[in-house]
Formats: structure tokens, C-alpha cells, sequence
């Protein structure tokens, strides 16, 4: 595939929810491409069935002579292993059938943005990321990454936890999140501290992985509210479970993530639903990059 340049420096979707900032290179050739994406991922999650909304979103804006095939091959998973990470990106922009690379997943998409690594193909990610995550520079079109197209989550956790304070006033909030992105998303935990101190609330991490019983079991009596925040390795039923169990001890329990969580039992969320928009957005992404379109 040829490859020509564009510039992506603010792309605002339907109501202006998602903003698309990157540089990237875009991939054109004649009617009838074949395109071949590899998905890297954190690890197995239900996060990953993003690529399940993105194919439908691509084939209706494709031509119908082209040819696209995501590659979701083991070899680009990485077990939620952070010593994996570069290992299965780096697998898929040395892939000489592979053209473009989406990564699915925090801890992925925080690899491939890190200044000491170049990208030799298009990384697109398919995760919404907080734009104020230290490592990321939104404000300057020079400090955007080549290759790097990442999709901005507009609101921030902390303005919610702000919110949060002035509803019901607690003295400390605990904010649900996955372990593997607590512990290796670099500048996560100095970025809690400095919420909590901007906004003058103790924020108290509380981890989870694959299972919630100990979490639940390991928390103080006098919790005044749950945050959740994301949770890759609980299944949606497990998260419900948790909730359902939070709910029974008279915790009250907000969500990060959107209204979804509305429906397992949360009692509120400031955040709209993002799962299709962000399939979209990432459809028209991959479409500027195979079609050359700026």
C-alpha cells in the first residue's frame, strides 16, 4: 500500500462527545484493497468485543470491492502481562501482511504512546483514554505522536469525583478500578494523589482483577461511596454481582463508565454511552487511513 500523509488535529463527533487527536500516516491504493488490521490487546476481556461493533461500522463506509480482515490471532494478546505488551505491537508492525495495527485496551494503547517508541505502522487505538493521563500531550499538535491515532474520553475522573463531593459530601471515595491498569498505566497513581489533593478528598484505590468476593470481603465498615471505574477482567456479570452485593450492605455505588452500569444497579453515572461512538469513530479512522482521505 502507498503511503501518504494527513494530519488529524481536532475531529469532533456527533454532539462534539468524542475528539480525535493524532498524526498518522494514511494508506491508499486503487479500487478493490485488501487491508489486513491486527488487534493487540491487554489481554482476554470483554473490552475486546469493541472490534465486534467496529467491523459493521467499516463495512458500511468501505467500498464494496474492498477487502478488510482483522487479525485477532493469540500471538497479538497479551495475557495482561505488561512485560508483553511492546512484545505483541512490535509482532504486529514487523507482520509484512499486516497494514495497520488497532490496539484494544488501556495498557496497550499507554505502551504504544510512550516517546521511546516508534511506530512503523498506524496505531490506531479502539480505547477511549483520559486526556490529562501523564504521558499524553493533547495541547500541542508538535508533541503528537507519528503513527499514534488515540480517541479522547471527554469527561474527566476528576470533575466526576468533584461532583461527587458537592452531591453527597464524604470524607473519602473509593474508587473501583482493574488492578493490572492501577499497577502498570504509567503516572495512574500519582495522578489519583493529585486529584485528591486538587479537590481536597482522600481517594482510596480499590483494586480488582478477576475476582471481586476478597475485594468485598477486605472492605472497611464505614465505606461511604463506591467510583467505579474500569474493571477489564470482570465480566459484566461479576461486575453486577459485586454491585448487587454493595447494594445489600447500603453502599452507594456511581459509575465511570457509563449508563450500562445503570442497568446492573448503579445508582447514577455522569457519563453517556460510548460504546457505539467509539466503534464509529475508529470505523471513520481506519477508513481515512485506507482510503488516503484527510
Amino acid at each position: 500500500m502507498k503511503t501518504a500523509r494527513i494530519t488529524v488535529l481536532v475531529s469532533l463527533f456527533l454532539t462534539g462527545a468524542l475528539a480525535i487527536l493524532a498524526t498518522v500516516p494514511a494508506e491508499s491504493e486503487a479500487a478493490g484493497r485488501k487491508v489486513t488490521i491486527a488487534v493487540v490487546r491487554d489481554g482476554p476481556s470483554e473490552m475486546n468485543e469493541i472490534i465486534d461493533r467496529i467491523r459493521p461500522e467499516l463495512a458500511h463506509l468501505i467500498g464494496a470491492d474492498d477487502e478488510v480482515t482483522f487479525d485477532t490471532s493469540d500471538k497479538y494478546d497479551a495475557g495482561w502481562d505488561p512485560q508483553r505488551l511492546r512484545t505483541v505491537i512490535e509482532a504486529a508492525m514487523g507482520d509484512r501482511a499486516v497494514d495497520i495495527v488497532v490496539g484494544v485496551g488501556w495498557l496497550v494503547t499507554l505502551e504504544a504512546a510512550r516517546p521511546d517508541f516508534r511506530l512503523s505502522k498506524p496505531f490506531v487505538s479502539a480505547t477511549l483514554v483520559d486526556g490529562d493521563l501523564p504521558g499524553i500531550d493533547f495541547s500541542d499538535e508538535r508533541k503528537l505522536k507519528q503513527n499514534l491515532s488515540l480517541v479522547m474520553q471527554p469527561q474527566r475522573t476528576d470533575t466526576e469525583v468533584e461532583l461527587l463531593r458537592r452531591m453527597i459530601s464524604p470524607e473519602r471515595v473509593h474508587l473501583v478500578m482493574g488492578r493490572e491498569i492501577y499497577d502498570n498505566a504509567p503516572g495512574v497513581k500519582s495522578l489519583l494523589d493529585q486529584y485528591g489533593s486538587e479537590i481536597g478528598i482522600e481517594i482510596v484505590p480499590v483494586l480488582v482483577s478477576t475476582q471481586w468476593e476478597p475485594v468485598l470481603e477486605a472492605l472497611d465498615q464505614d465505606v461511604e461511596m463506591m467510583f467505579f471505574q474500569h474493571t477489564p477482567r470482570l465480566t459484566l456479570a461479576q461486575r453486577a454481582a459485586f454491585v448487587e452485593a454493595l447494594n445489600a450492605r447500603r453502599i452507594p455505588t456511581f459509575s465511570g463508565d457509563g449508563p450500562r452500569d445503570l442497568e446492573i444497579g448503579m445508582l447514577a453515572t455522569n457519563r453517556t454511552e460510548m460504546t457505539q461512538p467509539l466503534a464509529r469513530r475508529v470505523a471513520l479512522n481506519l477508513l481515512q487511513l485506507i482510503t488516503g482521505s484527510s
